[in-house]
């Protein structure tokens, strides 16, 4: 009986120990594809497979012009924003994709860079909008009627690392995206020396360098950044030049800025992953959340030691 008890409870410690290191398991939404063939999609970031997708509709150009570029949860309220190309703001449907205009930006963003990324402040509840260069827009946005500030552009802080050199910020996401936060730091991906940086004050626009990503982003707009509010894990989409690399899922290290494969994203219906947002926990049905692995592990476990109480 003692033999048995021992088994189960070193059997037991030996599952929990196999839990992964991302033991939070969640899931990301994503955008597939451009214009009439754009889709919005749930990412399983334990398994990297698409584990649902619709397609977006109800842009103001039905025919296609337009695209959704960033996407992000609003943590006061749990709903999904997106930005299109042509600056206009929108509410999305998870589960069908469907876009309801709020507005368009207002003053809109200066410049023609290839891609504008969005996320929201969770301590004021304003959409901090970025762009790559040669504009480095800074904008904040009120997402209830689009209204917007104009901030400071975007530049490496003096006595930084790469000081004097022009950004290329492709990427950005506050930490502690949860209702009621009173805390934050945004992060951004910059994709001209491939590096993570802090910009605080985020309204000056100020960069720090954190460290290098150890990811060749080729100079490119095509890498997606976000920082759960959940877990706090960072994640990073990057396709490839041209889209040429695959939908690689990595994992950032906040401290260090160093970027982790995690594999191929599977069953993209559309294209390449353009951008991605944490699923709110309260905003989706559950059926396509996944559920941590660590929590399974240690049911199994307590289903073991149970087995070897019973067996005295």
């Amino acid at each position: 009986m003692a033999t048995r008890r021992i088994f189960a409870s070193t059997f037991a410690l030996a599952l929990v120990a196999l839990a992964p290191h991302h033991a939070a398991a969640e899931a990301l939404f994503g955008l597939a594809g451009s214009g009439i063939n754009q889709r919005l999609v749930v990412i399983n970031t334990n398994t990297n497979a698409v584990t649902y997708n619709t397609p977006i509709s109800g842009l103001v150009d039905a025919l296609g012009a337009e695209s959704l570029q960033s996407i992000d949860v609003r943590p006061a309220t749990g709903e999904l924003f997106g930005l299109d190309n042509n600056s206009n703001l929108y509410t999305i449907a998870p589960l069908t994709g469907m876009s309801t205009l709020v507005g368009q930006l207002s003053p809109t963003p200066t410049g023609t860079p290839s891609t504008r990324t969005i996320d929201f402040n969770p301590t004021v509840d304003r959409i901090r909008v970025l762009g790559d260069s040669p504009s480095n827009n800074n904008l904040r946005v009120n997402p209830n009627d689009a209204s917007t500030l104009v901030d400071g552009t975007l530049a490496f802080g003096a006595g930084d690392t790469n000081e004097g050199e022009r950004p290329f910020v492709v990427g950005g996401a506050y930490t502690n995206s949860v209702p009621g936060a009173t805390s934050t730091m945004l992060y951004d991906v910059e994709a001209g020396l491939d590096v993570l940086v802090t910009q605080s004050p985020a309204n000056d626009g100020t960069l720090q360098t954190v460290g290098p990503l150890g990811v060749n982003l080729i100079n490119t707009a095509n890498a997606s950044f976000e920082i759960s509010g959940a877990t706090g894990d960072a994640y990073l989409v990057f396709t490839g030049f041209l889209g040429s690399g695959g939908n690689v899922l990595y994992s950032v290290d906040l401290g260090t800025g160093a970027a982790t494969s995690t594999g191929p994203i599977t069953g993209v219906p559309s294209g390449s992953v353009t951008d991605i947002a944490a699923v709110a926990q309260n905003a989706f049905p559950q059926q396509f959340i996944p559920e941590p692995a660590s929590l399974m592990l240690l049911a199994i476990a307590g289903m073991l030691g149970a087995c070897g109480r019973r067996a005295r």
